[in-house]
């Protein structure tokens, strides 16, 4: 391949007519400087400003991933087809696709052009097609069984609290404390019947239009007095964002599921933060659920949202599936982050439509 610019007779401006709705793009010109790049890319790399005439090293000093490629390029005045990087956005890891093409006699002379595609619509969705698949089965599988303890563990539960209610007029009590642990043990398995009935059918939810600050004000208080008993600090930031369309009551169920699991990591010191606002980038709301814990090796990140996975010692790992399954039948989804102390976990929903999804 030859090693000057002369191939391509066409200029940046013409380059922007032509890409300039259908993905992000930036050209650089021969000496490493940026001359023009599209709004979705300035979206994507969070400029705070115009870094229209600075050179990359400044204009792309926040992703040093993709810093490193365009130096690559236009060092070594190399087309580029098809390359995947990582680039870290708003402390997230987002999949990046990027082609270069080198650029001649344009009005603002040689150069190379990057075109980046956004991958994490596609990785996000094939990773929920599995995702769901794996619940499906887990779900028939669950069925089947919660039916079969249920009516047989009514019957226990009743009996049991007859003998308890028994002692308790006997006055023994060392047999009424046997019989009241009897039935908190039931009770937990009765719990668990419930959840795996959740996992095995659809979600049936009451929609409507809210405003996020209706919910999580007084989800704040109780989470604040919660915390306060475990001796954890917690703070609220509680932004000014768009309806979403919501079932409220299961809503809580999610947010009540994430804050329960961020102070049993950890364990009574740290501090548990909520933060709501809309992502523009995104163009979505969310809730940003963060702790201070130990966070979550990297083993197990791909694994947390499956059914029956858990490293607590009386889980059963249906929580965070049935908190995912709620999220994405409203159009969301779950991501998580966490960098070996602290995790985060995020929930991002669409702003409210005029109309009612199909199917919530």
């Amino acid at each position: 391949m030859s090693a000057d610019f002369n191939v391509h007779e066409r200029s940046p401006s013409w380059i922007a007519q032509k890409v300039l709705h259908a993905t992000a793009y930036a050209f650089v010109s021969a000496d490493g400087v940026l001359l023009e790049y599209g709004p979705l890319l300035a979206r994507y790399f969070a400029f705070a400003q115009s870094m229209v005439g600075e050179r990359v090293e400044t204009a792309f000093a926040q992703t040093p991933s993709f810093l490193a490629l365009v130096q690559q390029a236009v060092s070594e005045r190399q087309d580029i087809v098809a390359r995947l990087i990582y680039i870290e956005r708003a402390g997230e890891l987002a999949h990046v696709l990027v082609d270069a093409e080198r650029v001649t006699d344009g009005e603002a002379g040689p150069g190379m052009l990057f075109i980046c595609k956004w991958l994490d619509h596609l990785v996000t969705l094939e990773s929920h097609i599995v995702r769901n698949d794996k619940l499906a089965t887990a779900g028939k599988i669950a069925a089947g069984i919660a039916h079969e303890i249920r009516n047989p563990l009514t019957s226990v539960r009743g009996f049991t609290q007859m003998l308890h209610d028994q002692f308790e007029r006997d006055k023994q009590e060392r047999q009424r404390s046997f019989t009241k642990l009897m039935m908190d043990e039931i009770d937990h398995v009765n719990m668990l019947v419930n959840e795996l009935l959740l996992l095995s059918k659809p979600t049936v939810m009451t929609v409507s239009r809210v405003n996020l600050q209706e919910v999580l004000e007084p989800f704040a208080r109780v989470v604040q007095a919660d915390a306060l008993l475990r001796g954890v600090a917690f703070t609220s930031t509680i932004g000014d964002t768009p309806p979403v369309l919501i079932d409220s009551g299961m809503f809580r169920q999610v947010l009540s599921n994430l804050v329960r699991n961020a102070l049993e990591a950890m364990e009574g010191i740290g501090s548990l933060t909520i933060v709501s606002r809309f992502d523009e980038v995104e163009d979505r709301v969310r809730i940003d659920v963060s702790d201070t814990g130990p966070g979550i090796p990297n083993y197990m990140i791909d694994r947390i949202f499956d059914a029956f996975y858990t490293t607590k010692e009386f889980g059963i790992g249906l929580g965070l599936p049935i908190c995912q399954r709620i999220v994405a039948e409203l159009g969301g989804e779950i991501r998580v982050l966490t960098k070996g102390y602290g995790t985060t976990f995020s929930v991002l929903l669409p702003p409210a439509k005029e109309q009612v999804p199909h199917g919530v």
